[in-house]
């Protein structure tokens, strides 16, 4: 008989596998390693409230209303003014009034004047009256000036200076004759961080009385004069003379030594108070609170 070329499957099976014997279990999964987890990035310190820059504000009808403020967040320290210095005025903050006594912001509400944003404080309105600081742990960098009259200012300002000025404000402006100028205010401030005060003048010269008998001005500015023969530099001014200046303070917001003026502005109908960069060219206004008389 001729056998059969196939095997037979038992034999296969057997001989692969001992007859009778159980299966051996499937092996085990390989486990899975987990990726270790990336290392958690730390969180970026917290400023605190009086590491974050210097806002300078003015008392308005409802409260403080932030004319300008240094953000020191970023570098340099920005520049900033109105709404944009709310953020470094949130509610529970501390700002430092006239009177040096320390208050809570308690929120925000609109000023009558030009509608601006105060922050509202602590306090029945006596509290919100003159300027105030933040953050209320240093207002070294917020100089006020003191009040003087103009009458005062002029008798007392010397024939030196009187006549310095009268010469520049006529070069400054040809054909306009300046003799009977007037000396409204003199503010001695360092404007360069040398130590040296300069004076800072606010000055008029008054024209004719109108048809309803009030003042006029032929020209009203405002001039820096420094010692020695350099001459005196126009910061501000107009020929006629439209607005008065008086200056208020003198403020470092943004720590560089070379203060910002803190001015006074006004005519018949308005004042202005604003914060006023000293350039080259004269004045840059960084912000400002304007209200009808």
């Amino acid at each position: 008989m001729r056998r059969s070329s196939r095997f037979s499957p038992v034999l296969v099976a057997c001989g692969l596998l001992a007859c009778g014997a159980e299966a051996p279990p499937p092996p085990a999964p390989t486990p899975k390693v987990a990726p270790a987890p990336e290392p958690a990035k730390a969180a970026a310190p917290e400023v605190a409230l009086h590491d974050r820059g210097r806002v300078f504000m003015v008392g308005g009808e409802v409260g403080f209303v932030p004319l300008a403020c240094s953000d020191k967040r970023s570098n340099p320290p920005r520049l900033a003014s109105g709404d944009a210095c709310l953020a470094l005025l949130p509610t529970g903050a501390a700002v430092r009034g006239e009177d040096g006594t320390a208050r809570k912001v308690t929120g925000t509400a609109k000023d009558p004047c030009e509608g601006a944003t105060a922050v509202t404080v602590e306090g029945a309105e006596e509290a919100w009256r003159g300027h105030a600081t933040a953050p209320p742990v240093d207002d070294a960098w917020a100089e006020v000036v003191l009040p003087t009259t103009p009458a005062e200012d002029d008798a007392a300002a010397p024939a030196e200076l009187r006549a310095r000025v009268v010469a520049q404000v006529e070069k400054d402006h040809p054909g306009l004759k300046a003799k009977k100028l007037q000396v409204r205010q003199r503010a001695m401030i360092d404007l360069d961080g040398d130590g040296a005060p300069e004076q800072v003048v606010s000055i008029a010269v008054p024209g004719p009385k109108d048809a309803e008998g009030d003042e006029t001005l032929l020209f009203a500015g405002l001039y820096v004069v420094a010692a020695g023969d350099t001459p005196p530099r126009k910061l501000a001014g107009a020929a006629p003379g439209t607005v008065q200046y008086r200056v208020l303070g003198a403020l470092d917001l943004d720590e560089d030594r070379k203060p910002e003026l803190w001015l006074n502005t006004y005519d018949a109908d308005k004042f202005t108070q604003s914060v006023e960069q000293i350039g080259e060219a004269g004045l840059t206004q960084l912000g400002r609170w304007v209200c009808e008389v």
